[in-house]
């Protein structure tokens, strides 16, 4: 877990993903999950925090797609290979 303090300028925006707890009925806090997941803290908008995961998101998509046509193209191919040359012996 790496951990860093900065000082944040009046306005900025920041986005955290957490727990949120409530000390003493008065203070709210955020704090890292309990169940272990992490704990982030983003110097961006909620909005473009997702868009640049959905952006990923989409490209990965697009990567497995790419490779499961190609593999399924080779698959083919080689299967194609394999029962053609069973036709052409037994002319």
């Amino acid at each position: 877990m790496e951990e860093s303090e900065e000082l944040l300028r009046v306005g900025s925006t920041l986005t955290g993903f957490g727990e949120v707890v409530l000390e003493g009925g008065r203070v709210m806090r955020m704090q890292a999950p309990q169940d272990g997941r992490k704990y982030i803290l983003e110097p961006t908008d909620y909005r473009s925090f997702m868009d640049r995961h959905e952006r990923s998101a989409s490209l990965w998509k697009t990567l497995t797609a790419v490779t499961g046509i190609t593999g399924a193209s080779l698959l083919a191919r080689i299967i194609y290979g394999l029962v053609g040359n069973r036709d052409d012996r037994s002319k």
